[in-house]
């Protein structure tokens, strides 16, 4: 494996890390809302992205030579999850906390995106 593809691994990896940590923060945050009809596919989304970073980085540690499909997978969910977060950032209660998540969400697809060309 090649110096620079190893970086970018770890690179994902970090990504995979900030991004689940910011999505449970949402999760929190938007689980606490006095109108959960608002907030429910926030939630769902989420709670997606916390699974699919476990499984991505399982993925990557493990080595396995099926990388590329959960790279596709990871970046639906993510782009999921980055449509219905963006929709809370409107509200001035919701705003913050989504913002970081929406934020750690596109800099983990933008990471997979180039760890998919190094490939």
């Amino acid at each position: 494996m090649n110096k620079q593809l190893e970086k970018q691994l770890a690179k994902t990896l970090e990504c995979c890390l900030e991004t689940k940590s910011a999505t449970q923060i949402c999760l929190i945050q938007a689980t606490h809302a006095e109108d959960l009809n608002i907030t429910k596919n926030c939630i769902h989304s989420c709670m997606e992205v916390i699974e699919v970073c476990d499984l991505t980085i399982h993925f990557i540690t493990s080595k396995s030579p099926n990388i590329t499909h959960c790279i596709d997978l990871t970046g639906q969910v993510v782009l999921g999850c980055i449509k219905n977060c963006k929709c809370l950032e409107k509200s001035h209660s919701y705003g913050p906390i989504e913002v970081n998540c929406v934020k750690a969400c596109k800099k983990l697809l933008t990471s997979l995106v180039q760890l998919k060309k190094n490939i």
